[in-house]
């Protein structure tokens, strides 16, 4: 117990702590420091209002990658522009273990994650190579489905705590963590809720909490019974 106490009072003094599911950290990665995210917690309901075309102009150039500027080729997507414009939030939001978000920072945190999935969903491979979302040696496939399956992962966590409450906003996400878990299993398995019970017993979990009792439901409870009786949960 003495351990247990020391080792909350511990994570306490220290702050939020860095976390990715199925993958390490990377060596030496450092969450930005909190009042510089809730600094650009605070701007963000401006910007959301106003646009974040009216905040910054962001460009790609095939020479100089991301750079700020009148007539530097074509305009980045809409969300990697939020991304450059809220750097401090978007890294904390990403990386930060879910336990660990402070509660005023939840709403800030889930709008992010949203933007995030868009960024890795619609930018291109050297958009996101220019940014830094994909290091020179990473497999950009394997990058892309490592990043939204822990984008997807945390923003379903946030929507499902119970000051948030929102399981049916998380619906859509969990149902594309299922299936970007079965294409990327593909023929490995038949029963891809054994090889990742976490993710399909809280995707029945937001079925059900959201009031969807359809057939697939059934089934998804099926399926969910049967992992929790995985020696992996």
């Amino acid at each position: 117990m003495l351990g247990l106490r020391n080792e909350i009072l511990s994570t306490t003094s220290f702050g939020p702590r860095a976390h990715l599911e199925g993958v390490n950290i990377p060596p030496g990665l450092k969450l930005p420091p909190l009042d510089l995210v809730r600094l650009e917690a605070e701007q963000l309901p401006e910007c959301q209002r106003d646009g974040i075309g009216s905040i910054r102009a962001v460009f790609y150039s095939q020479k100089r990658g991301i750079v700020t500027g009148d007539n530097d080729d074509r305009p980045l997507p809409e969300p990697l522009a939020w991304n450059t414009s809220f750097p401090n939030l978007f890294k904390f939001s990403y990386f930060a273990h879910t336990q660990d978000v402070p509660v005023e920072l939840l709403e800030p945190v889930i709008f992010t994650l949203k933007m995030f999935i868009r960024v890795l969903e619609e930018s291109t491979e050297d958009q996101l190579r220019a940014i830094g979302h994909y290091l020179p040696n990473q497999d950009a496939k394997k990058a892309n489905y490592v990043m939204l399956a822990n984008s997807r992962f945390k923003l379903c966590q946030h929507l499902m705590k119970s000051v948030i409450d929102r399981p049916a906003e998380a619906m859509p996400y969990f149902e594309a963590a299922v299936q970007a878990d079965q294409l990327n299993m593909g023929k490995a398995t038949k029963a891809p809720w054994l090889a990742n019970p976490l993710l399909w017993t809280q995707y029945c979990e937001a079925r059900t909490l959201a009031g969807v009792f359809t057939d697939e439901t059934k089934v998804a409870l099926e399926h969910a019974l049967m992992a929790m009786d995985s020696p992996k949960v």
